[in-house]
């Protein structure tokens, strides 16, 4: 009996202290890439770190990314949560329809699924005008939007240019 309470108990502190450890990948700063920006996108924020930001906050994921953003997306799924957010480092204007630079100039923040954890629409309407349900909408970026959505738990991050077999 003695040996099963320890067995128990070892294993119970030991997934504790697993839960515990940083689970993220090294950051590497953007200035050991060359100014190359696709390198340092895909290394930071690639497949390989897929879920390395589960439950982390997207207060702590701008804390690492070194890119200038130009603009954010919103989409509001059709319970009105905030789902997905996606960053851009070029104005969508400046990018070709239809082509893999959606990917190559942005990097895509998933929310929890749990919608109780999520921001719903109420919650940003004040700073996100004419965003309704069932709608993705891009704003150029204001540095007050760090601040709003710094506490907003993430489930993954990932940047997706070249994953993906291209038909364009």
């Amino acid at each position: 009996m003695r040996k099963i309470i320890l067995l128990i108990l070892s294993t119970v502190c030991l997934s504790q202290a697993i839960k515990a450890q940083d689970v993220q990948p090294s950051h590497t700063p953007f200035d050991r890439f060359g100014n190359d920006t696709i390198a340092y996108l895909e290394h930071n924020w690639g497949t390989r770190t897929s879920g390395a930001y589960y439950d982390r906050t997207i207060g702590e994921f701008l804390n690492n990314f070194e890119l200038p953003i130009s603009q954010i997306e919103i989409s509001i799924n059709s319970i009105g949560e905030v789902s997905m957010v996606r960053f851009y480092i070029r104005n969508k204007s400046e990018l070709r329809p239809n082509s893999d630079e959606f990917d190559k100039y942005s990097i895509m923040i998933w929310l929890v699924f749990d919608s109780t954890r999520r921001p719903n629409l109420e919650h940003i309407a004040h700073s996100f005008s004419g965003l309704e349900r069932d709608q993705s909408v891009a704003y150029p970026w204001r540095d007050e939007y760090r601040e709003l959505m710094k506490d907003w738990v993430l489930e993954d991050v990932q940047y997706n240019y070249g994953i993906f077999e291209s038909d364009y």
